[in-house]
């Protein structure tokens, strides 16, 4: 994928900016699902990514013209609907997921939905709703790109959500597994800027212009510590949580910050 212009030569931006709608995000409280929506927005009309859709063989009637025409094909938004040719087109993304983070990407668009409702399920009494998301989306990423789709071919969202759903809440050693990319990191890797002579000063601007846009200022302040030098590990120790779930949120600020600088080019 092409890599964003900076955002330092704009000084006034907006997340909004330029951004066609999207058929198939929702507005959410969550911060993640706000930054995987906004990120969709930006994605599904862009010339490369919809140029490679158009390469899969998923047996569309026409060509898709957006990502958002490749996420209804696969059944979106047709709760409760038996659809056997829908769930033909999501079994060949799901083949393709296991080589193709775009591929990948789509797939986890399509069951957003299912996986809200999931962390809603199982939300208990004072567990923070931005932690729990973490973790499912993070658990759904994983699961996209190892399901065993030749074995388990039908009925594939529900199937997808039913295995994310057991990695979070019922696998007993799941704190302890190996991490895996997020998907919001591993867009970020994908499409990040090179660095600039000025790095420290380039980042200070645009984390700046990020906080004046209404970009997350937690977020933005785990970003200026993790330039600054504080590890991982030790800004886990701080906020009692699992070194994990600091990545997970590094990687939601970056997405925010690349949004914004996505959206002015």
């Amino acid at each position: 994928m092409r890599s964003p212009r900076s955002a330092s030569s704009h000084p006034s931006l907006s997340l909004s900016l330029r951004v066609p709608p999207s058929a198939v995000t929702c507005p959410s409280p969550s911060p993640l699902y706000r930054a995987l929506d906004h990120e969709w927005s930006l994605l599904t009309h862009r010339p490369d990514a919809v140029e490679r859709a158009r390469t899969w063989p998923l047996g569309l009637t026409t060509p898709p013209g957006s990502l958002d025409d490749v996420v209804v094909a696969t059944g979106y938004g047709r709760v409760g609907v038996r659809d056997d040719v829908a769930d033909g087109i999501l079994r060949r993304l799901v083949e393709l997921a296991a080589d193709d983070p775009l591929a990948a990407r789509v797939v986890l668009q399509r069951i957003v939905p299912g996986l809200r409702s999931l962390s809603r399920r199982h939300r208990v009494a004072g567990a923070r709703f931005a932690d729990l998301d973490d973790e499912v989306v993070g658990a759904a990423w994983t699961v996209i790109r190892t399901f065993p789709i030749r074995t388990r071919c039908h009925q594939v969202a529900a199937q997808l959500i039913g295995d994310v759903g057991y990695r979070v809440f019922r696998l007993p050693v799941r704190r302890t597994a190996r991490f895996d990319p997020h998907p919001t990191a591993m867009f970020a890797e994908l499409t990040a800027p090179e660095p600039e002579v000025d790095a420290a000063a380039e980042l200070d601007e645009l984390l700046a212009t990020a906080g004046r846009a209404g970009v997350d200022t937690g977020g933005l302040t785990l970003l200026r510590r993790l330039a600054a030098g504080t590890t991982t590990a030790e800004l886990a120790v701080e906020a009692r949580v699992s070194e994990r779930m600091i990545r997970y949120r590094r990687a939601a600020a970056i997405e925010q910050v690349r949004g914004l600088a996505l959206s002015a080019s």
